[in-house]
């Protein structure tokens, strides 16, 4: 592998988790005086390391105490049916219970015109804040002004969406580093079946409207300039009017019209099924062609990679963009600190990217009722709720 692409690499998936450590004692010029400080000092002073309980870390990471105001939220679904929405949405939810807070919910069904539609409910019902599981701004422009002009809050989570002013911001994980753990996937795949000269035929299944879709295209695009032998041969854009039977379709003539692909390359969990479905009505589902997507880790997926009918998938952990947008809303909305999307970073180390196959996968994740996914490596559930309690006395 080039330096180049290591490099690139090295980049897209390097994520640091910053642990504070406190402590250390003043100058002993006056020995007395200052061993009665650093006593008082100790007593009150939480030394974290990295074994450290996320609520501990939580309480210490707590702001001023301020009071919280009551309020109203609005949630905006790009496309409820997808399960990796669903995430949004449940943790979202949640996020919210924490404050007391139960929000509206609309689902823009993936049709623009029905996104428009669904701000316009959610402002006429007068929250304070509305948040978008991955809405592009364009597809609501007129009702984002609306929304500015009304006073109202608009924050996107989950997925990329190109800049805005009128997104107040957008904590998301990285579509680069999704993207760049599934590319890296499928090369290292193609290189196992021939190290000195790997080739192989890539099909995708994209939708460029929307940014991180987009981006998770680009990505292994630039990665596969590395290597002469492999290329993407078909690409087909989903059309959301009937996504399921769309993709179904679109998988069978691009197999039928090239019967030495190799990896059938999806963006997310909504894509999968219908592509199962066409290998598997092709008698080709996980032996000849395989199923690789740059961001998943939902139930139905999960199974499916079991089953030996997906190859692998990443999951970046998206419950934790709820937690992370509501706590970027409370603190606006308490102190009056100005939202923006660089504070959001410092909780990066949230977002889990994890590479997903037939060795690792958790056969016992479920959606709601329950909705216990998987035990989060940081847990930033028990992280927020310690803080915002520190905070704004909830309980």
């Amino acid at each position: 592998m080039s330096k180049k692409l290591l490099r690139l690499l090295a980049v897209l998936l390097s994520f640091v988790l910053v642990v504070a450590a406190c402590g250390g004692d003043d100058d002993s010029s006056s020995a007395s005086s200052s061993e009665d400080s650093s006593a008082s000092d100790e007593a009150d002073t939480v030394v974290l390391t990295q074994t450290s309980d996320w609520a501990v870390r939580g309480a210490a990471a707590a702001g001023p105490a301020a009071d919280l105001p009551a309020f109203s939220a609005g949630v905006l679904h790009v496309v409820e049916a997808a399960e990796s929405d669903q995430r949004c949405g449940f943790s979202l939810v949640d996020a919210l219970s924490v404050v007391g807070v139960t929000p509206s919910e609309f689902d823009g069904a993936g049709v623009p015109e029905t996104m428009a539609e669904g701000m316009d409910v959610l402002l006429g019902e007068g929250h304070d804040v509305i948040f978008g599981i991955s809405v592009e701004p364009g597809a609501i422009a007129v009702q984002l002004q609306r929304a500015a002009d009304e006073g109202v809050t608009f924050i996107n989570m989950c997925g990329t969406v190109r800049k805005n002013d009128l997104v107040a911001a957008s904590p998301v994980p990285s579509d680069y580093a999704q993207a760049a753990l599934a590319g890296q996937y499928i090369i290292d795949m193609l290189y196992e079946e021939n190290p000195n000269a790997p080739e192989g035929q890539i099909a995708v299944i994209e939708f460029p409207q929307i940014l991180s879709l987009f981006q998770r295209v680009a990505t292994v695009e630039k990665m596969l300039e590395e290597w002469d032998g492999i290329e993407i041969v078909a690409r087909h854009e989903v059309d959301f009017a009937n996504p399921n039977e769309d993709i179904r379709s679109a998988v069978l003539s691009i197999v039928t019209a090239n019967p030495d692909i190799d990896v059938i390359y999806t963006l997310g969990d909504f894509m999968i099924p219908a592509a199962v479905s066409a290998l598997d009505e092709l008698g080709v589902t996980g032996t000849e062609v395989k199923i690789v997507s740059a961001q998943s880790g939902s139930p139905s997926v999960l199974s499916l990679i079991a089953a030996g009918k997906v190859a692998a998938v990443v999951d970046p952990r998206l419950d934790a963009s709820g937690w992370i947008a509501v706590d970027i809303w409370l603190d606006h909305l308490a102190r009056g600190n100005v939202m923006n999307d660089v504070d959001w970073h410092q909780y990066n180390h949230f977002f889990e990217y994890k590479l997903i196959t037939a060795d690792n996968i958790d056969p016992d994740y479920e959606m709601r009722p329950g909705y216990v996914v998987e035990t989060p490596v940081t847990g930033f559930v028990d992280f927020f709720t310690a803080k915002w309690t520190a905070e704004y006395g909830l309980g």
